[in-house]
């Protein structure tokens, strides 16, 4: 199962988009938007695929302050970074 990355901001905005990770639809916890802790998945895979999401969502989150600012985010905007 792909992993995407989803950008809200207000009602406005709303960027979606696939990123290269992928996951088992049963290992993944919708709610926390992570790897199940309590599935069987050895530790190293588990915080492997955890800490690319966080570094992932850190480097979108700045990326689109950043970008905001400058008044440069548009339909796409997601895509291009």
């Amino acid at each position: 199962m792909p992993i995407y990355i989803r950008v809200v901001d207000g009602r406005s905005v709303y960027f979606r988009c696939r990123t290269n990770l992928e996951v088992r639809s049963d290992m993944w916890d919708e709610k926390n938007e992570k790897v199940k802790a309590r599935v069987v998945c050895p530790d190293e895979e588990r915080k492997k695929i955890d800490g690319e999401i966080d570094k992932l969502r850190a480097y979108v989150r700045k990326a689109y302050n950043e970008d905001k600012e400058k008044g440069k985010v548009e339909k796409g905007w997601l895509e291009k970074i």
